[in-house]
């Protein structure tokens, strides 16, 4: 599987719903990737090197930059993933998922939560992601990904941002990798430590509700995972060189 390979790595820059009617078309080699979820119709794909692959209603479809194809679609319907990825050239992979329903409902939300647009909501988009790729890996005929620990520490990351008790150990041991590959592949996917990215996750999360007027600046400081409400204003401050009460007014 394409997500398999220690160098992969995705940085999301769309998620798109697409519809079309029933056609033939040549879509050039692009110079990013796509993962697609297949809402309705079918699609059979001929790929540059002559490799034939068709999609069917619930299936999971990825495209690797720089692959170009010609397609025959009835009439259809897609969400779909595209994103910048690193340059191993890799080939076009179609998976049927054993859930169409939950994997449906991951794509949709990560499409709801993208086109939401502040920072946090794309975290979580991108959680979204990793979770559609955890669920690939369990349909694997070869059983459970063994690379999926990663993913899996993400995600819990991510969702469980909110929980004051939440710590990187924990969540290593759990998602069943050591700490130092945790942080070593956390930094090579996205150029920070994970304490930073989760402290950056919730002040964005926090700086959502003030503006939004959700509550109390003590009341949004307990719902982001800061337990001190002195040591919240502190970071904020820090972080968006305002107060909790300033950013509200904002």
């Amino acid at each position: 599987m394409f997500f398999e390979d220690e160098s992969f790595s995705a940085r999301i820059f769309q998620i798109e719903r697409f519809t079309w009617n029933a056609c033939t078309c040549t879509v050039k080699a692009r110079p990013f990737g796509a993962l697609v979820l297949r809402l309705r119709g079918e699609g059979r794909f001929v790929l540059e090197d002559g490799t034939h692959v068709t999609s069917r209603e619930g299936d999971v479809m990825y495209v690797p930059h720089g692959v170009g194809y010609t397609v025959a679609h009835t009439d259809g319907e897609v969400l779909a993933f595209h994103f910048w990825e690193d340059a191993t050239v890799r080939d076009a992979e179609n998976f049927t998922p054993y859930s169409t329903a939950s994997m449906t409902e991951l794509f949709w939300e990560a499409h709801h939560l993208f086109r939401d647009g502040t920072s946090a909501s794309r975290m979580s988009a991108a959680s979204c992601f990793y979770r559609v790729l955890s669920a690939l890996c369990e349909r694997s005929e070869d059983g459970p990904c063994e690379k999926t620990s990663f993913v899996r520490a993400f995600s819990m990351l991510v969702e469980q941002y909110a929980d004051p008790d939440l710590c990187i150990p924990a969540i290593c041991k759990r998602a069943g990798i050591s700490e130092s590959a945790f942080r070593r592949n956390f930094c090579a996917h996205y150029g920070k430590p994970p304490v930073r990215f989760l402290t950056e996750l919730r002040l964005r999360e926090a700086q959502r509700k003030l503006v939004a007027g959700q509550g109390s600046v003590e009341a949004v400081a307990l719902s982001c995972g800061f337990r001190d409400v002195k040591y919240f204003s502190r970071v904020v401050k820090s972080y968006f060189g305002c107060t909790p009460t300033e950013l509200r007014s904002m």
